[in-house]
């Protein structure tokens, strides 16, 4: 499990998936944490410790939620609440950070 505050996130986008058709929400942090080691067998697994990694070649961070798995407010609605809950710094955005 993964405790991030607002105050840590630069940005958060809606990026398209690695499954045609599914939205993957990822978080991208102010500083992003050293990358763990993954030993070469786990790298590109897509479970267990090779998930973040895998996460972190599709998009450029290893938090991320694809959307049909969860279930939660619209993506309308976490758009218009994000600047406030991050007091205008964040909003919801469809491309990837730099």
């Amino acid at each position: 499990m993964i405790k991030l505050g607002w105050p840590a996130v630069r940005a958060v986008a809606v990026l398209p998936g690695p499954v045609p058709d599914r939205q993957a929400l990822c978080v991208y942090r102010i500083n992003e944490p050293p990358q763990p080691d993954v030993p070469a067998d786990e790298m590109f697994t897509g479970t267990g410790r090779g998930l973040g990694t895998h996460f972190q070649a599709l998009f450029g961070t290893r938090l991320v939620v694809h959307l049909h798995h969860v279930r939660g407010p619209s993506l309308k609605k976490l758009a218009r609440r994000l600047p406030a809950w991050t007091d205008g710094r964040v909003t919801l955005t469809t491309e990837r950070p730099a």
